[in-house]
């Protein structure tokens, strides 16, 4: 029997018809004895005769069975963290640097008469809240709307805090964190202390991410040390890394179990730029 393929630069072929494709500058070719079209895939054209090469198809499959079971891996990694966050921001054990990190792990705000606790970390509208009283939730009593019940943090689409005037402790700064100042849209600053309520760029307290060296604002750290990202090392709370010549250390909540296993580029929420 007779098909017509197309062949790679391996004479492995990479398309395949029954039907005559001669008009479209297709060859054709003898079928092996008792081989169909379908099992051609595990042969090559020597240029004379089709010589069977199931061992590179095993290869191949065995490569695409690996990258599914590493997705999976990714996946079930992922949904374990989801689940302990979720678990963690309950038990009002979540500190805020954390949920801001992790804010897409965490439960969404429902008004649904869900019950929450003080001290919960929950998303809303595109940021994160805090409870601030234990309640029963209502569709009108909005994170937004009720400022005795929430402390609202907004984020920028970047994951990055976006500032705004701290009214207590739950929504200051602390040494570290960062946020995008005036707007969304402006420059990213890093606060240089705890408990810090000043607006960025009126004091000392507040450094423009990126300044080091000769442009660097007065009282700004030295670039830290580190060494290449690692996509299999486990990053602990603190950890940095060099990626595409930046500086990031991993500002997530080790004790969370989130593998630092997805680099800055792919998990910016869980990084924050430092030199």
């Amino acid at each position: 029997m007779k098909v017509w393929c197309e062949l790679g630069a391996d004479g492995r072929p990479t398309s395949i018809w029954e039907t005559d494709m001669s008009a479209a500058g297709l060859d054709a070719y003898e079928l092996p004895e008792g081989v169909d079209a379908l099992g051609l895939g595990d042969y090559v054209w020597d240029g004379s005769a089709w010589v069977y090469d199931g061992a590179a198809t095993a290869a191949r499959e065995e490569a695409a069975r690996s990258a599914q079971r590493e997705a999976l891996r990714e996946f079930q990694l992922a949904e374990a963290a989801s689940r302990y966050v979720r678990s963690e921001s309950a038990a009002g054990a979540l500190d805020r640097r954390s949920a801001v990190g992790l804010s897409t792990l965490l439960d969404e705000w429902s008004g649904d008469g869900v019950r929450y606790e003080k001290g919960q970390w929950l998303a809303y509208g595109g940021g994160t809240c805090r409870v601030e009283q234990t309640h029963t939730s209502q569709p009108d009593w909005t994170p937004d709307a009720a400022p005795s019940l929430y402390t609202m943090l907004p984020l920028a689409p970047d994951g990055v805090r976006i500032w705004a005037a701290p009214t207590h402790a739950e929504n200051a700064f602390d040494i570290g964190e960062r946020c995008h100042h005036p707007g969304a849209d402006g420059e990213i600053w890093v606060s240089g202390r705890d408990g810090n309520t000043s607006e960025p760029g009126t004091d000392e307290w507040w450094t423009r991410e990126g300044a080091n060296g000769a442009d660097a604002e007065p009282g700004e750290p030295e670039r830290p040390a580190a060494e290449p990202y690692d996509p299999k090392h486990w990053y602990e709370s603190g950890e940095t890394c060099l990626w595409e010549g930046g500086v990031y250390v991993w500002d997530a909540d080790g004790r969370l179990g989130v593998p630092g296993v997805w680099s800055p580029a792919d998990y910016p929420q869980g990084w924050t730029l430092v030199g």
